[in-house]
């Protein structure tokens, strides 16, 4: 009976020895190491890139075969991917963002082999571009004028909208907006014109263009304003613009990207 008990113990004692030798978090154990590298850190919706994973091990060489995951923690954004150790103890798992976001966000990798995970990698994942360009401040000078409403002919507001990847997006509806006009009295307007002999009225109008194969448009404005009612005198308002361009994304979303502007006039007399 005393034997039977001694052997039991041992065979306890030699069991826990065993688990806490196996797994176990972090990038390496007694069990071999696991590193993950991506050859890119910054990847835009429908781009590809990789995640190399190496296994070593000092207790096995069968390296061959063996599964490997590579795990995200935003899955909706970027899958975790699969693949097999090569007879180096090697593999190359491909990766791909598949939604479109409005702002950058990061995601951290982790690549798993026999339980044994290797520190975290983080990837950002880039967003598509809207960008203003408005006219420059000016000083348009109505000499011996009061109390009359002048037309400035303002340089095109230029728009330009990019993909994820920065490359440029061709026939992309943008429109474009007057939030507000500061300092605005009555006569004080954006005209837009979206076609010859048609004239908009902004506020409270908008216009809406198209990009060309470089990813621009260009939109012709002019600002009426009304010169001052003394002379010498000057009047002075800020135009406050305002670009949307939505597109569609992850199940059919519309996702919306801004852009603003704003363009100082002051008219003298």
């Amino acid at each position: 009976m005393r034997i039977f008990r001694c052997v039991k113990t041992l065979l306890v004692v030699f069991s826990i020895a065993m688990l806490s030798s196996c797994g176990g978090g972090g990038g390496d154990n007694t069990n071999g190491s696991v590193t993950l590298v991506v050859n890119k850190t910054s990847v835009g919706t429908g781009s590809t890139f990789s995640g190399t994973v190496t296994f070593t091990s000092p207790v096995s060489t069968a390296y061959n075969g063996k599964s490997v995951s590579i795990l995200s923690d935003n899955t909706s954004l970027i899958p975790s991917g699969s693949g097999y150790l090569n007879n180096n103890g090697v593999a190359n798992i491909p990766l791909q963002p598949l939604s479109v976001i409005t702002t950058p966000k990061t995601v951290n990798l982790v690549a798993v082999v026999d339980g044994i995970r290797s520190t975290s990698v983080q990837v950002t994942v880039t967003t598509p571009t809207l960008t203003l360009a408005p006219p420059a401040d000016s000083t348009y000078a109505a000499t011996g004028s009061t109390n009359q409403i002048v037309r400035c002919v303002a340089e095109n507001l230029a728009l330009t909208f990019k993909d994820s990847l920065g490359n440029p997006v061709q026939n992309q509806n943008i429109t474009l907006s007057v939030k507000t006009i500061n300092n605005q009295r009555v006569g004080d307007q954006v005209v837009f014109f979206p076609n010859a002999g048609t004239e908009i009225i902004a506020p409270p109008g908008t216009i809406t263009v198209v990009t060309d194969s470089r990813g621009v448009a260009n939109v012709p404005v002019s600002i009426d304003i009304l010169t001052p009612s003394i002379a010498p005198s000057q009047h002075v308002i800020t135009v406050l613009w305002e670009a949307e361009a939505d597109i569609i994304g992850h199940n059919n979303t519309v996702l919306p990207f801004m852009a603003s502007g704003s363009t100082q006039l002051t008219v003298t007399n």
